[in-house]
């Protein structure tokens, strides 16, 4: 039996289409904000995460320069990415 049979999940990229509706034909300017404001949540999670002391201060340090990288060149290597599944799965 197929691993992804009956759960739901996609097994081939979707078309244009189909992406379109999903989600939408949001410009590059509101895919920055979008990733602006999901970079703000993955920032606490991180700070949770270590202050649980379920990640290293090392681990953190590394994972929020990404961001701050990323974020510093206004998700230019994500956006260049294709997305098929939405800037949030790139990113």
């Amino acid at each position: 039996m197929n691993p992804t049979a009956a759960t739901g999940r996609l097994t081939a990229q979707i078309g244009a289409r189909t992406q379109r509706i999903l989600y939408g034909d949001g410009t590059a300017a509101d895919a920055v904000a979008e990733l602006d404001l999901t970079a703000q949540v993955d920032r606490a999670h991180l700070v949770m995460l270590v202050e649980q002391k379920l990640i290293t201060p090392d681990a953190t340090s590394g994972l929020l320069r990404c961001i701050e990288q990323l974020a510093a060149q206004r998700w230019q290597p994500v956006l260049a990415r294709p997305a098929p599944r939405g800037q949030y799965l790139a990113y």
